[in-house]
This record gives C-alpha cells, sequence and structure tokens, in this order.
C-alpha cells in the first residue's frame, strides 16, 4: 500500500527553538493509505542528531502504534526506527523494524 507521512510539528510561528543535538525528541506521525481513508497512527520516540551544516538530520529510537482508521482500526504494534532527512536537498528516509497486528485478521 503507498503511503504517505504526516509528522505532527509545531506551527511555524512557533518561536520556541527547535530539538537540540542529542536531546530525546517525542512525536506522533501518521501513515495514511493511498485510498486517503485507511491509516496507522505512532507514537515515536528518539534521538534527533544534526550535520555540521544543519542540513542532515538523523534520528533513531522507538515507536509504538497506538490505533488507526479504516482497515488499520485498532491496529497495535512496536518497534524501532531509523530516520535521515536532508532539508536541504529535500530528501528524507524512514525505516521501521517491529510488529504490526491488525486486530480480527484471522
Amino acid at each position: 500500500m503507498p503511503i504517505k507521512e504526516e509528522n505532527k510539528r509545531r506551527s511555524p510561528n512557533d518561536k520556541r527553538s527547535g530539538s537540540r543535538v542529542g536531546e530525546i525528541c517525542k512525536r506522533t506521525a501518521v501513515l495514511i493509505g493511498s485510498n486517503e481513508k485507511d491509516s496507522v497512527f505512532f507514537s515515536i520516540s528518539g534521538r534527533f542528531e544534526t550535520s555540521k551544516d544543519k542540513c542532515v538530520g538523523t534520528s533513531a529510537g522507538t515507536y509504538i502504534v497506538t490505533g488507526g482508521t479504516g482497515a488499520f482500526a485498532n491496529a497495535t504494534g512496536s518497534g524501532t526506527y531509523e530516520a535521515q532527512r536532508d532539508v536541504c536537498a529535500a530528501t528524507g528516509t524512514h525505516m521501521y523494524t517491529g510488529t504490526f497486528s491488525k486486530p480480527n485478521s484471522n
């Protein structure tokens, strides 16, 4: 299923500083199915690091599946993730490894 990721982030008008290097970051994320009706909700916790030029940010940590909608309603699971984003090149990768269970999928 093709997916798109939506991260819940601060508003661009929020004047607080961003994550500090090595700081534990807690975020929520949503993976949305191509039909835009099926989605999976995640709670993510990990460490954020940034390159000297401030273009590349990496993070690694754990995730917990907290539910979903449509075909993924009441989904559960957990695992680890690794992510890298290059904000200067507008590219990024995310790798999630772990378990994912869809209730009533016998």
